[in-house]
């Protein structure tokens, strides 16, 4: 092969933003290549999303034996749990799941280059120049895709594997007796509370007052005393880990708390960029004081000083901004459509056009779900915005499925009645989510939504208090009669 090659796009990275990118740099050149320096297969694929949801599955069907008694099922006393099997179906669908991505990948034949890249000192207004192994890749533009890589405290790396991610649980033959997790974001919470369900003594703790990225106070409230009930959690801590006598300790600081012996620690304090290997120092690329790249929000473009179009790109879980699979995707096509601008044939797309982001939506697959999507509590001007709630304690279709617990939070405009998001915790929320997110996607009303049709009995029925709750504190109470109907029925 050519050491030296010259190409319109490089893609560093083979995840869902890297493959995104490719797919619109696709329709215009053929002229680019890929590099990873593996292993293939999306972050979501072999050790985020898939994976933990097919736990989380298992978890919450063996959990449902707890309610089958309600329903004249007897025999619920002698099931039981297999954790390596458990663990065998997690890896034979991940292996599964990654198999498509990884496919692609190879498909590109020379185009696809498997290695480590690295940025070399590059002149302004020349080629971008990238060193994988003894190949050197001069590139007009490169779109970086590199993902992220999980967040381990250097002092806790000496204890081996005794020390868990996100991407080494899967691995684990069986399940550990009992486990500490650190950290009680999104991936903590669901996956602690899967273990626990699968039969570990789980605890948890959590730096800040608040789990789940709940900033609602009242869905707060409610996830920590539900969730409190399925394993030990303190909020407000910080873990110090040492060894006694060969076995892990694990000290809340500034406490006299402590849980010992611990089998294994699951560490899930979140996750950075994974770009130190590309030594974006010789290029001049800004960071900011986080350690972010800086970049153009509208275009994905990094930040060099004194360089009005750097070529460079940087997308995904890899820029720290929206570390969520949906959105990677979505930063792969806005980072090649304008990386490829001066591409595309004859001006019909404006080379300033900027694409519309979707609807943020947030979503824990814990039981019940955490959902969050528009604006959240945090962002909202209180002054201005109508709160409306829904308990799920009383829904008749929730009652009767055994799932009735949680609330729902609605928010809307008080001048304009337009939905701006909400947060909630309750059964089906993934669907709630998505459902709501799409109103406020198409700038509905709160009347506008509650007159949409609402099948009785149905979890949606849910929505549809909080609904009325929100139209409530606007000032009324019949939300249908906004709409100019009444003389259809008169």
């Amino acid at each position: 092969m050519n050491p030296i090659r010259s190409v319109k796009v490089a893609i560093v990275g083979a995840g869902i933003a890297g493959l995104s990118a490719l797919k619109i740099v696709k329709q215009f050149t053929d002229d680019f290549v890929v590099i990873d320096q593996g292993p293939l297969g999306t972050t979501s694929a072999r050790s985020g999303c898939m994976p933990s949801k097919a736990l989380t599955e298992a978890a919450n069907v063996f959990h449902n034996r707890h309610f089958l008694p309600e329903l004249g099922i007897s025999g619920t006393r002698q099931l039981q749990i297999e954790p390596k099997e458990v663990l065998k179906r997690v890896r034979l669908l991940r292996d599964r799941f990654i198999y498509s991505p990884t496919h692609a990948v190879q498909q590109l034949g020379d185009r696809f280059i498997l290695g480590q890249a690295s940025f070399v000192t590059t002149a302004p207004n020349k080629p971008l120049n990238i060193s994988v192994g003894s190949q050197q890749i001069y590139a007009e533009k490169v779109i970086i895709a590199t993902g992220s890589t999980p967040i381990v405290p250097i002092r806790w790396q000496r204890f081996g594997n005794r020390i868990l991610t996100s991407e080494t649980l899967f691995e684990q033959e069986t399940l550990p007796d009992n486990i500490v997790v650190v950290g009680l974001g999104r991936i903590g919470l669901e996956l602690g509370l899967a273990l626990s369900r699968l039969g570990s003594q789980v605890t948890g703790i959590e730096a800040s007052e608040c789990i789940g990225g709940i900033s609602d106070p009242e869905i707060q409230y409610w996830a920590q005393e539900m969730f409190s009930t399925e394993l030990t959690m303190y909020t407000g801590k910080e873990a110090d880990l040492f060894e006694e006598a060969d076995q892990l300790v694990v000290q809340l600081t500034g406490t006299s708390t402590r849980i010992e012996p611990v089998e294994k620690v699951l560490v899930a304090m979140g996750r950075k960029p994974a770009l130190d290997a590309l030594n974006l120092h010789h290029i001049g690329i800004e960071f900011n004081s986080q350690g972010l790249p800086i970049i153009n929000p509208d275009t994905l473009e990094a930040c060099i000083p004194n360089c009005t179009n750097s070529g460079i790109y940087i997308v995904g879980d890899a820029n720290g901004q929206r570390a969520l699979s949906h959105e990677s995707a979505d930063e792969g096509r806005i980072a090649a459509f304008h990386a490829l601008a001066q591409y595309r044939s004859h001006g019909q797309n404006n080379h300033n056009a900027q694409y519309q982001r979707r609807v943020p939506i947030h979503i824990t697959f814990t039981d019940p779900q955490i959902a969050y999507f528009g604006l959240r509590y945090e962002q909202l001007d209180l002054e201005r915005t109508a709160i409306g709630s829904a308990d799920f304690s009383f829904q008749s279709r929730a009652l009767i499925m055994g799932c009735n617990k949680g609330l729902v939070r609605l928010y809307a405009d008080r001048q304009t009645r337009c939905l701006l998001g909400g947060e909630m915790l309750v059964p089906r929320a993934e669907h709630f989510a998505f459902e709501l997110a799409c109103c406020v996607h198409n700038k509905m009303t709160i009347d506008e939504i509650a007159h949409l049709p609402f099948y009785h009995p149905t979890m949606e029925e849910g929505l549809r208090t909080a609904l009325y709750a929100l139209s409530t504190d606007l000032g009324e109470t019949k939300p249908e009669q906004f709409l100019g109907l009444q003389a259809v029925f008169d």
